[in-house]
């Protein structure tokens, strides 16, 4: 399935991408462990906030088709998409 979104976030993806090479260069040159943490701690809280932009694309746009379908097994499978998504989302 096409999502017109997706294609927008490859500058978080390329900017999350240069974080971590920022990390692995603070690593090379032994920086301070705090240093290090807290940059990780960065790239995490963006992760977060993709996988977030994400999900919110899913429920806009292919879970809402979905649970307008009258069929019983498309609103199966939209339910056990919905739990694996919570689940998936949880941590």
């Amino acid at each position: 399935m096409q999502h017109a979104s997706h294609k927008s976030r490859l500058p978080e993806i390329e900017r999350i991408d240069a974080h971590l090479k920022d990390i692995a260069r603070m690593i090379e040159g032994e920086r301070h462990c705090l240093d290090i943490i807290t940059e990780l701690k960065g790239v995490r809280h963006e992760l977060k906030l993709l996988q977030s932009r994400f999900l919110q694309d899913h429920i806009d746009h292919c879970l809402e088709r979905a649970i307008g379908d009258d069929d019983p097994s498309e609103k199966s499978r939209v339910h056990a998409e919905v739990l694996k998504l919570i689940e998936a989302t949880a941590s």
